[in-house]
């Protein structure tokens, strides 16, 4: 299996600009205890502001942990399929049913044997072995890894996805974690007013700027 051809591609890039990502939801939407924001979110306010005033996406730091998950996502997708027998169909970007500049690239979505769609996917991380054994210990995911589902299973319209860990390091039978999560309606109502105020303070800066008269 070869990396999904639908994305990190010139179109891919261009359709994702200017919006709020499933990988960087967490980043927009997030609260700390005492209910403010954390500082990533100006950060990221700031970062859509500039894609879309400017037109052009950021180079995205990559470095060699992240390369080795780009790399090892195929190997992945073929252990889930010999785990399940339930097949990973590549997909690009998808853009919220309603909401403007939000969307996901999901990693995968799933079929069955027969290539029928589940209704639900895959989000798939290769990280250090660390944290692989980590999550294998205690079961608990990253929560920006679930925002980043929850933002895939609102673009997609699904209630439910699939959550894979995996290191090829490990002996065969520790290489794959997989659990499977879902959403309620409170959490996207709640996800959806974030997003939305998140994208109105964008504006605002875009507009604040754009109507700044040239100096002669």
């Amino acid at each position: 299996m070869d990396n999904n051809e639908l994305q990190r591609t010139e179109d891919w890039f261009s359709a994702r600009r200017g919006k709020v990502t499933a990988s960087r939801l967490y980043d927009a939407v997030a609260t700390q205890k005492n209910g403010s924001y954390y500082a990533a979110r100006e950060n990221y306010i700031v970062e859509i502001a500039l894609e879309i005033i400017t037109g052009n996406t950021p180079d995205s730091f990559k470095s060699d942990a992240m390369q080795r998950g780009i790399d090892l996502e195929p190997k992945a997708k073929e252990a889930y399929t010999l785990s399940t027998m339930n097949e990973v169909q590549d997909v690009g970007f998808i853009d919220h049913p309603t909401i403007e500049r939000f969307g996901a690239s999901p990693d995968g979505l799933i079929l069955d044997m027969m290539g029928e769609p589940l209704k639900k996917g895959i989000e798939i991380k290769c990280p250090n072995s660390a944290t692989h054994l980590k999550t294998l210990e205690t079961g608990v995911i990253n929560p920006q890894y679930i925002y980043q589902m929850y933002a895939q299973m609102m673009c997609t319209g699904f209630d439910h996805w699939v959550f894979m860990s995996y290191d090829d390091r490990f002996p065969a039978h520790l290489q794959s974690f997989i659990v499977e999560i879902g959403i309620t309606d409170e959490i996207k109502e709640k996800i959806e007013f974030e997003v939305n105020k998140f994208n109105a303070e964008v504006d605002q800066i875009v507009e604040k700027l754009m109507n700044i008269k040239e100096v002669a």
